[in-house]
C-alpha cells in the first residue's frame, strides 16, 4: 500500500506541473523545491483526510476477527462519508 501511495503523490504532482504548463504556457518551469513542497503537502493532505479512519476503527475478536467502525455518531459517518466522496470522486472528474 505504501508503494501506491507515493506513485500516486506523484502521479499527483506530475498532473499539478502540467496543469500549470498548459494554463501558463509561456511561465518557467516548476523548481524542485516547489515540486518537494506540492509532494508533502499530498501526503499531509491524505493523512488528515485518513485520520478519522484510524480513529475510529476498532478491532473486534469473535470466533473471527475483523475491523469495525465505530464513529461517535451516524450524522459524522454521513458528513465523513459525503466528504470523502465528494473528494474522490467529484473533484477529480
Amino acid at each position: 500500500r505504501g508503494a501506491d501511495s507515493v506513485y500516486i503523490s506523484t502521479l499527483t504532482s506530475i498532473a499539478v506541473d502540467r496543469f500549470l504548463v498548459i494554463i501558463y504556457p509561456f511561465h518557467p518551469r516548476m523548481k524542485i523545491k516547489m515540486c518537494f513542497a506540492i509532494i508533502v503537502s499530498i501526503w499531509v493532505i491524505a493523512l488528515l483526510l485518513t485520520l478519522p479512519y484510524g480513529l475510529y476503527m476498532q478491532l473486534e475478536e469473535t470466533y473471527i476477527s475483523f475491523c469495525e467502525e465505530n464513529w461517535p455518531s451516524e450524522q459524522f459517518r454521513k458528513i465523513f462519508s459525503s466528504l470523502t466522496s465528494i473528494l474522490q470522486f467529484v473533484v477529480p472528474f
